[in-house]
C-alpha cells in the first residue's frame, strides 16, 4: 500500500506487538515480539486467506513473510475475519503490508455440500464508513469497509468454484475490526465518511447466486 511518509506507530494486543512504518522511518530503536498465539490458528487457514496463497505464491514467500495477526469472529452471519500483517524487507521487527480476509462456510441442508465464501483485501489503502440514510435524510444504520486490491473465492467442498479478483474490492468489516484497523492504520491509509440514500441494507451476500 502506499504509505505516507509519516512517523512510525506502534501498537500492541494480547496476540502480537508489531510496529507498522510509512516510508520515513525514527531513529528510535522499535522492537516486535509475535507470540505463539500464532499457532492458535491453522497453518492451513492462514495461508488460504493470506496473500501468499495466490499464482504467483512460490515468489511472493520469498518477499513476504507473516508476522502477526489479529483475529475477530465469528460474527453472526457465521463469519469470521482475519487481519494479517506482512513484511516484505527482511525485518521482521515491522509490517508494510497489511491484509484483512473474511470467511464464511454453510450447508444448504443437513445433507447439502459445504460452502464456503471468502473475500480478500490484500493491501489495506482506505477505510471508510458508510452511512445510509432515507430520503429526509434520517439515519438508517452505519457499515464499514475496507478498500484495496483484492480478490473474492468460492468454494464447494474445498474446491474451487470462482476466483475473481479486483484492483479495487470493497469488502464491508465488522464494528471490531474496523475500529482496531482504524486506530492500527491512522495517518497511514485514507479514512472518510460516505453517505447515501436507500431504502434497505441489503445484505451482501445477495448478489451470489450459489448454485450456478
Amino acid at each position: 500500500m502506499p504509505i505516507a511518509p509519516i512517523s512510525s506507530l506502534s501498537f500492541k494486543n494480547n496476540y502480537n506487538q508489531v510496529n507498522f512504518e510509512g516510508k520515513k522511518k525514527e531513529n528510535t530503536p522499535h522492537s516486535s515480539v509475535v507470540s505463539n498465539t500464532l499457532k492458535a490458528i491453522p497453518l492451513a487457514t492462514l495461508i488460504a486467506l493470506s496473500p501468499l496463497n495466490s499464482v504467483n505464491a512460490q515468489n511472493q514467500v520469498k518477499e513476504e513473510k507473516l508476522i502477526g495477526f489479529e483475529k475477530f469472529g465469528p460474527n453472526e452471519n457465521g463469519s469470521s475475519e482475519v487481519v494479517l500483517f506482512l513484511s516484505n524487507d527482511g525485518n521482521d521487527n515491522n509490517a508494510e503490508i497489511v491484509t484483512y480476509a473474511t470467511a464464511r462456510s454453510w450447508r444448504a441442508g443437513a445433507k447439502g455440500p459445504l460452502r464456503t465464501h471468502r473475500e480478500r483485501c490484500d493491501d489495506i489503502n482506505e477505510l471508510y464508513t458508510m452511512i445510509n440514510t432515507d430520503a429526509n435524510g434520517k439515519i438508517i444504520s452505519r457499515q464499514y469497509y475496507v478498500s484495496g486490491p483484492g480478490q473474492v473465492e468460492m468454494l464447494k467442498e474445498d474446491k474451487r468454484e470462482r476466483l475473481t479478483k479486483y484492483d479495487k474490492l470493497d469488502i464491508e468489516v465488522s464494528p471490531e475490526a474496523f475500529k482496531y484497523l482504524k486506530d492500527v492504520l491512522s495517518g497511514f491509509v485514507k479514512i472518510s465518511t460516505k453517505s447515501r440514500i436507500v431504502e434497505k441494507v441489503e445484505d451482501n451476500y445477495d448478489d451470489w447466486d450459489w448454485d450456478d
